[in-house]
Parts: C-alpha cells; structure tokens; sequence
C-alpha cells in the first residue's frame, strides 16, 4: 500500500510549509528596518508644522538665550532670515523662538537631541544618512560621542552627514550642537532631512519554531529514506 509513503510526504510538505509561515510571520527573518527618525519641523506623518509650532521630535535641550531657554523648540515656516536655504519636502528649519527674525538670538551654543530606539534590532548594523544646514556652525553627537562631523557651511548650504558606528541597543541620542557666531544678536537654526535603517534581530520564538519544524523536517526525510530501503 502507498498510505505510509503519501503519509509521509504530506508531514514533510506541512513541515516545510510551517518553517516557512514560522519565519515569514514570526520575525524570523533577518531584515533591513527603517529606523524611525523625523526630520525638522515635520509632524508624525512626515508634514509641516505651521510657523511658530512646537517642534515635537526634537528638544532643546541647552540655550545660551536666558529669554527661549528650551526645552522647545520652534519650526520656521517659508519666512526666513536672509540666506537660509528654502525648505522642502516637509522637511523646515527649527529654531529656539517661534520667529527668529525677532531681534535674533544671543551668540552662543544651542544643542538640539532627538531620540530614537533600536531595541530588537543588532546596532552594530545601522546606518543615518542626512542633510543639513545650520546657522552658524554645527556638530553631531550621538550617544555623546563627537562623529567626527562639523558643519562649516553656514545657512545657504545643505551638506551631507553618514553616521555607521557608535548607536547602542535601546534608546540612542543624537544631538546637534549649533554655535551662532558674529558681532551681535543674529538668527540661529538647524535644518535636518535624515533617515536610517538597521537590521532586526528575529525573535527567539520564531527562530525556535522554525527551527523545530525544520528539524522534523529532516527527521521525516531520513525515516523516508529508510522506509524505501
């Protein structure tokens, strides 16, 4: 009779099948992620913030302006200071008083963070990829690191950054520090068009499950073999 033999094909071809459903729909797979990061002055949706609103994504976190100590931070809208690249995209300049056309800014040092989170993902493997442009002179940490990139190109020019070491799993800083230079009292801001991806790390359940099936899989291929000797 063929029952044992059709039996035994139809547990394999569901051994397979439940591998392949174990690592497609449990996470088992190890895939390229966005990491969830925000441009300036964009809302959750990726859309601009109306001028003089809150920016939420990014917080300022230290004002060498005793009137706009932060933490808020404020985006621009389409009427800027003189020389400040036009935005686009969503992407809009941030500054630390809703209109930085208002008297200017005290010279000094301003440090913009934004947060974001690789839990479940292998830090070793991200990447952030941006644009920016900042009023006078800028710098980026990440995780309190200096990265080694120094914006000296002033307000007019966008310049690109690739950060690829230093993240940690868990929360991540990134922090824009900005030195508004001069003689007296002028406009500061920061520009950012930034995006990354990491690699996630497949869940332990997932993994135990495909690898249980497969495992079967291979039991009923070698009992297979047998049967047919």
């Amino acid at each position: 009779t063929l029952f044992p033999y059709t039996t035994l094909f139809r547990s394999r071809r569901m051994a397979v099948q439940t591998a392949i459903l174990a690592v497609w729909l449990g996470g088992g797979m190890v895939t390229a992620a966005p990491i969830t990061l925000f441009g300036t002055g964009v809302d959750d949706l990726g859309m601009s913030l109306a001028a003089g609103q809150v920016y939420p994504h990014y917080t300022l976190l230290a004002s060498d302006d005793p009137a706009f100590p932060g933490p808020e931070a404020f985006a621009v809208g389409a009427v800027l200071p003189a020389g400040w690249i036009a935005p686009g995209g969503g992407t809009q300049w941030i500054t630390p008083q809703a209109d930085p056309l208002d008297g200017g800014s005290p010279l000094g040092a301003y440090l913009y963070r934004t947060t974001f989170d690789l839990a479940g993902t292998d830090p070793t493997t991200a990447s952030i990829t941006g644009l920016w442009a900042v009023d006078n002179i800028g710098l980026i940490f990440l995780n309190g690191v200096y990265t080694g990139f120094t914006n000296l190109a002033g307000p007019s020019v966008l310049t690109s950054f690739e950060i690829t070491a230093g993240f940690q799993e868990g929360e991540n800083l990134l922090d824009f520090v900005l030195v508004n230079s001069g003689t007296l009292p002028n406009p500061t801001g920061l520009f950012v068009d930034i995006a990354g991806t990491v690699t996630n790390i497949p869940e332990p359940a997932a993994l135990s499950l495909a690898l249980a099936a497969l495992i079967v899989m291979v039991v009923l291929g070698a009992v297979g073999l047998a049967l047919q000797e």
